[in-house]
This record gives C-alpha cells, sequence and structure tokens, in this order.
C-alpha cells in the first residue's frame, strides 16, 4: 500500500512539474496572442501592436530604430543622426546621408534596435519587407471597422485575420491622420540612394500597399510577427 500511495504521489508531483513547466513555456512564448494565417513560411502574426492591449488599441509609436516611444518626433531628437537626415550615424550605406561621411552598410535592424523584440522578447520581431509582402500575397484585405476603429481587416486561407487599426503617423508633437491611414514599420530602411528612409506597410480606405517610405524620424506603429516552431 505504502508503495502504491508513493507511486501515485510521484505521478502527481510529475504532472505537476510538466504543468509548471508548460506555463512557463506558454508566458515566456505566447505572453502576446498571435495567429496562423496558412502563410507559406509559417509566420504567426500578432493580433495588436507593441504598447497595446487590444487588436484596435493603436499602441505607442517609434521612430525607425528606436525602442522607446516619445512626445516629439523630429530629425532632432531622433537616436541615429546629428540633428538631421544627412547625419546618419547607424544604418547606412550611402556617404552623402552619412556623418562626416559614415557609412556602416547596415540596412536591417540590428535586434538590439528591434522594439518588438526589446519590448516582447522571445523571437517576436519587426516584419521584413518579404513578410508584408507575403501577408499581402497570400491573404484577402479590406477595410474594416471593430468596435469604433477603422482598420484593414487581413483574412488568411484557414478564416482567421488580424486587424491593423488606422493609427497614422507621429510627426513632431501631432498625431496625423489617425482613423484614415496607418503606417507600419518593416526592419528595412528604403533604398541605398536614401537611407535617410525606411520600407513600411500603408493602408487606408482607398489603397494597401508596401514598400511605401516615410522618413527614419516619424513615429509608426509596429505589429510584430514570429516565426512558427
Amino acid at each position: 500500500m505504502n508503495k502504491f500511495i508513493k507511486a501515485i504521489t510521484a505521478m502527481m508531483l510529475m504532472i505537476a512539474l510538466i504543468m509548471i513547466t508548460g506555463c512557463e513555456k506558454e508566458n515566456m512564448f505566447y505572453k502576446h496572442g498571435f495567429y496562423d494565417l496558412g502563410l507559406p513560411s509559417g509566420n504567426l502574426w500578432a493580433t495588436c501592436n507593441v504598447g497595446a492591449d487590444s487588436p484596435e488599441e493603436y499602441g505607442d509609436y517609434f521612430a525607425w530604430g528606436e525602442t522607446n516611444h516619445k512626445d516629439f518626433y523630429n530629425w532632432t531628437n531622433y537616436l541615429y543622426c546629428d540633428g538631421s537626415e544627412r547625419t546618419l550615424t547607424k544604418y547606412c550605406n550611402n556617404p552623402s546621408f552619412g556623418l562626416n561621411g559614415f557609412v556602416d552598410s547596415l540596412d536591417v535592424l540590428e535586434t538590439v534596435d528591434d522594439v518588438a523584440n526589446t519590448r516582447w522578447g522571445g523571437d517576436w520581431r519587426t516584419p521584413t519587407a518579404y513578410d508584408w509582402y507575403e501577408l499581402f500575397q497570400y491573404t484577402t484585405h479590406h477595410w474594416a471597422n471593430m468596435n469604433g476603429v477603422n482598420g484593414v481587416l487581413f483574412v488568411g486561407e484557414k478564416g482567421l485575420g488580424i486587424f491593423l487599426p488606422a493609427a497614422g503617423i507621429m510627426m513632431g508633437d501631432s498625431l496625423i491622420n489617425d482613423d484614415v491611414y496607418g503606417y507600419y514599420s518593416s526592419n528595412q530602411i528604403e533604398t541605398i540612394l536614401d537611407p535617410s528612409r525606411t520600407i513600411q506597410c500603408f493602408i487606408g480606405a482607398d489603397e494597401c500597399f508596401y514598400g511605401g517610405n516615410y522618413f527614419r524620424f516619424c513615429g509608426r506603429t509596429v505589429r510584430p510577427v514570429r516565426s512558427a516552431e
């Protein structure tokens, strides 16, 4: 009988340990909601923006490569320049835009500068230009309204969808075009000709596309993505 009780106790402890381990894994990797949209890459898209608690919330705004929300967005306080678009100090592959001819040939965010990863951890990241391409290519999308907020709904082949609110863009201390357009970051600068600009996803009622660009200092929303396990 004692052996039976010990065996049951050991089994219960083992089950508890598995449950605890599972919870720790869930807390670590699944703290933020996501959907499998059936994309060829298997990528999992987050259900809300960085700084938001629900799909329709705008969340926080970040200049490209910065990891903190600000009250003012301009070249004068952009982290990776010395006051202007022609004085870049990081992510510059054209000496005409670098401070004193500076170039580092970096055109993709390093992990330390990726707010999706620094805020959420794990393997969450800001989407690449290809991630945005894939989202547009392999889902249907249409202008929608969620709880009174305008945005675009992307629906995958499995019938699951993500809602991107039209959160506008921060320039100076003003939020521009909110509830009309959305400007979502990618992790890449625009071209070798003008590294002061970045590739982004643009959404609106009349058009949606990826590749449109704005200056790096502007505050954009970020919708993280991660690879499937």
